[in-house]
């Protein structure tokens, strides 16, 4: 692994991202929210995804971040999780404000985050609280991008995630009025991207971009009006 940023990591082979995708990934996230680690290395390999680990106090991986750029200055933060026995001491929030910080480096005009709503996936004993991860993004200024938004299958065999809230970070006061996002800002791009692997058929994605390119633009609201989103589901 090569040494980025003092403490940040950032991995550069297939045997690294393997590492940490069985230590840290495969406990926090259920089967259909997770990118098999055969497609995930592709995409790392290729340079369409990078990944970011914070090693503890012993040199192992405590908290891992994947970032794929989903359009032109859109990236989507794939996946951030904290080993179990890391959770609670920060380790989460140093890596997210590392994300946060290299986004800002890389002049992107949005960084996008899927999360699960708290009134429809309950609390697991094993991949976490949804409220409470909720809570730790708006801390670090997420706000809920007000559309229709689902999790399209991550592999042929996997089903989509219903329930899931589309969540933005670090949008540039450029694309944005009156608290919505622009027209221009490239979502639909982004959206297109992020659900070509679901069959339009059978799954919502017209709805999602057609609320995508709403002509006023798409709310943005702060996570304390979660109730008010956008839903998808089955």
């Amino acid at each position: 692994m090569r040494e980025r940023d003092g403490e940040l990591v950032s991995l550069g082979t297939a045997d690294e991202l393997a590492r940490v995708y069985r230590a840290i990934l495969e406990p926090s996230f259920a089967p259909e929210e997770l990118i098999p680690l055969d497609a995930l290395t592709r995409e790392m390999v290729a340079g369409r995804a990078t990944a970011l680990v914070l090693p503890d106090s012993n040199g192992e991986p405590g908290a891992v971040a994947i970032v794929q750029e989903v359009a032109r200055g859109i990236d989507l933060l794939t996946y951030l999780a904290t080993r179990a026995d890391q959770r609670g001491l920060g380790t989460g929030g140093r890596i997210m404000r590392s994300v946060l910080t290299a986004a800002r480096q890389r002049d992107r005009s949005l960084l996008l985050a899927e999360v699960e709503h708290p009134l429809h996936h309950p609390v697991h004993p094993e991949h976490g609280d949804p409220e409470a991860r909720l809570r730790f993004y708006g801390r670090l200024g997420a706000r809920i991008v007000d559309v229709p938004y689902f999790q399209a299958p991550i592999a042929p065999d996997s089903p989509p995630v219903y329930g899931m809230l589309l969540l933005a970070f670090e949008v540039d006061p450029t694309l944005e009025k009156e608290g919505r996002l622009s027209a221009s800002a490239g979502l639909v791009d982004a959206l297109s991207t992020m659900t070509e692997s679901a069959d339009a058929d059978a799954t919502p994605v017209a709805a999602l971009l057609d609320a995508a390119r709403a002509h006023e633009g798409v709310r943005l609201l702060p996570l304390s009006r979660v109730n008010e989103a956008a839903v998808a589901l089955p």
